[in-house]
Order: structure tokens, then C-alpha cells, then sequence
């Protein structure tokens, strides 16, 4: 659940309650408008939209103390976007005899915030600012 870990990563595992802190806004919001009648696709959307401001609001708290690897989970969260615009623009095209619809699009351009992310999740299990492959790069191979 990124909610989660961002809220344990920003504030400490002693402090926050990720529930409370993230989902509780986005859940009032949703039986607000399901008791008004407004059940929507829309309002699932706006309902998530809302606890990602509050992740974005907590990486940028995070960034302001100087925590490790703000960047990267911020970078990712700004490709994701992107990667959705680019969606929703339509656009499309051909190369090398393969066609690249907006949906394809949209994953070959998620791919990099998911790398961002992997990295980011393993530097704060493993502690370390260090590189998960060191610069030199050793291949087993097999004659």
C-alpha cells in the first residue's frame, strides 16, 4: 500500500497512523458523495486523486527534512502523470512495423517510475544511499 509506507517512510513507524492519515479524507469524501448521489467512475478517481495529493503532500514534507530518496519517489510520481497524459492525449504512432497505441504508450511510459520506485523501496529496506549494481557489472557465462 504506497499510502502506507509513505506515511511510515516520512514519519516513522512509531508515528502515524496511515489509515487515519491518508485514507481518511479520500474515504469521507467517497460516503459524501455516495449519500448525495453522486456514485461515479469520477468520484473513485477524485477519491484517489485526493490520498495521492496527500502521499505528494508528505514526500514534499520529506524533502524539506532532507530524507533519502524523496527524489526519486517524487520523479515517479511526475512520470506516472505524464505517462497519463499521454494517454489521455491519444496519441499514437507506428515504428518499425509495430504499432504503438495510446494504451501501450501509456505502459512503455510507466516503465521507468516503476524502476524509480523499485530503487527507492530497496534504498529504504536495505538503509543505504548506495547503488543496488555497482558500476562494474560481472555476467556468468557459460562456454
Amino acid at each position: 500500500m504506497p499510502d502506507a509506507a509513505s506515511t511510515h517512510s516520512v514519519l516513522g513507524r512509531d508515528r502515524g497512523h496511515p489509515l487515519l492519515v491518508i485514507r481518511a479524507p479520500s474515504l469521507t469524501m467517497f460516503c459524501m458523495l455516495v449519500l448525495t448521489g453522486n456514485p461515479s467512475v469520477v468520484m473513485v478517481i477524485l477519491t484517489g486523486g485526493l490520498a495521492m495529493a496527500l502521499v505528494v503532500s508528505l514526500r514534499l514534507y520529506a524533502w524539506r527534512k532532507d530524507q533519502p530518496d524523496v527524489a526519486l519517489v517524487l520523479g515517479a510520481i511526475i512520470v506516472s502523470v505524464l505517462a497519463a497524459g499521454l494517454k489521455a492525449s491519444g496519441a499514437h504512432f507506428t515504428m518499425g512495423g509495430l504499432a504503438f497505441d495510446p494504451n501501450s504508450l501509456y505502459h512503455l511510459a510507466l516503465m521507468p517510475a516503476l524502476l524509480m520506485l523499485l530503487v527507492a523501496v530497496q534504498r529504504q529496506v536495505d538503509g543505504t544511499d548506495s547503488p543496488l549494481v555497482s558500476a562494474t557489472v560481472r555476467m556468468a557465462v557459460s562456454t
